[in-house]
């Protein structure tokens, strides 16, 4: 499991963790180790064995099924715990062996103890009618953000029949948006939520103020990233400026890279020498298994010979190095943002420019240089 979740486990020993997806458990320890896997390749994760203590004979529904004559593999006696099960952590403890394995005991709560969990929750919300909105709140304080703004969204419609309150709806669904990242549409809501708030609950107010000052200074966050973000690409994209990148070289190991470089310049008849190359170096390691070649970049040491190289790459195709590709090196973001104007408009040829997106309109070159810019290509 992601790390981050297990430390929040290892912080609660002794409270509650509910399940929102279906929990699928085996009678045997050794089948439940198996799947442990190995977390060598994935560092960011831990290992964990969870051991399940439940009462089959505890009254009112039981959440849980032995759901062996059902599985495709029998052998693995599974028991299967429906979505919204609740446990108590009683431990987490490091197994001693080499795998790194953390042990996690759980026990399945009882009829009185999700009696408490719901009365909290009635009484949190201040309302008679517990349901959707209470599923929601569940849901957004045990992490599951997106699936608690879906139950949320079904309220606004019946609010008035289920004498929910609105002002404090909305303010919940846009805790959901905050959480993950969707500050405008958090800020909407808590708007709507001061909208609707009565002016006898002080702490509502208080409570739906806060909550929109903290969204303003989030967004104001996300501004002051989103610039910084665009000054560093701009910064990157300026230092490659002189880089190129040559594409279906045959390759050898050992090989000199620079006499291939300079070869193929001589067979366009460019005036670029060994002087003008800083260096040059094959992307990746070399394995002569690989059919592909390895790309090549190229740094030069002025923008001169990258120039000759990039206006002169077509007519490659007319000589004996026509399975060479020329390319310019844009960074990811702006790589990225020339594939999101293909799909949007794969009938325009776009193309780059010293990295940057472009395209031609009534001869002239009109750059996107970022997200906001797509709306110049559909006008």
């Amino acid at each position: 499991m992601p790390r981050h979740d297990f430390e929040q486990l290892k912080r609660n020993v002794k409270g509650l963790v509910l399940m929102n997806s279906f929990f699928s458990t085996t009678l045997f320890r050794n089948v439940a180790e198996m799947f442990c896997g190995d977390n060598a390749a994935r560092p960011q994760f831990e290992l964990v064995l969870f051991e399940s203590t439940v009462n089959p004979h505890i009254s009112g529904s039981v959440p849980f099924a032995d759901i062996t004559r059902y599985s495709y593999v029998q052998d693995e006696t599974e028991i299967l715990f429906s979505i919204g099960a609740v446990f108590r952590i009683l431990s987490v403890e490091q197994l001693d062996d080499s795998n790194q394995i953390h042990y996690v005991r759980l026990e399945l709560c009882t009829e009185n103890e999700l009696e408490e969990l719901y009365t909290f929750f009635a009484e949190s919300i201040n309302s008679e009618e517990v349901s959707l909105l209470t599923f929601g709140l569940v849901l957004r304080l045990f992490g599951g953000h997106k699936r608690a703004k879906e139950y949320c969204q079904r309220l606004p419609g019946s609010s008035a029949q289920h004498n929910v309150n609105v002002a404090y709806l909305h303010h919940n669904m846009g805790v959901a948006h905050a959480c993950v990242g969707e500050y405008n549409e958090a800020l909407a809501q808590d708007l709507k939520a001061l909208q609707y708030n009565k002016p006898e609950a002080k702490d509502g107010l208080l409570l739906i103020l806060s909550s929109i000052a903290q969204t303003y200074q989030e967004l104001e966050i996300c501004e002051c990233k989103a610039d910084m973000d665009k000054r560093m690409n701009h910064s990157e994209q300026y230092d490659r400026r002189t880089n190129l990148r040559f594409l279906g070289i045959d390759e050898t190991e050992n090989e000199n890279t620079n006499e291939i470089i300079l070869q193929t310049a001589e067979c366009l008849k460019i005036p670029v020498y060994e002087i003008d190359i800083s260096r040059n170096h094959p992307v990746g390691k070399y394995n002569p298994q690989t059919p592909t070649p390895r790309p090549i970049i190229v740094r030069f040491t002025s923008y001169r010979p990258h120039e000759l190289f990039y206006k002169n790459r077509k007519y490659l195709n007319e000589t004996d190095y026509y399975y060479i590709t020329v390319r310019a090196g844009p960074t990811r973001e702006n790589l990225n943002l020339l594939r999101r104007c293909v799909e949007l408009r794969p009938s325009i040829r776009f193309f780059t420019k010293d990295g940057n997106t472009c395209y031609h309109q009534n001869d002239r070159q009109i750059f996107i240089r970022s997200e906001s810019d797509i709306g110049k290509v559909l006008r």
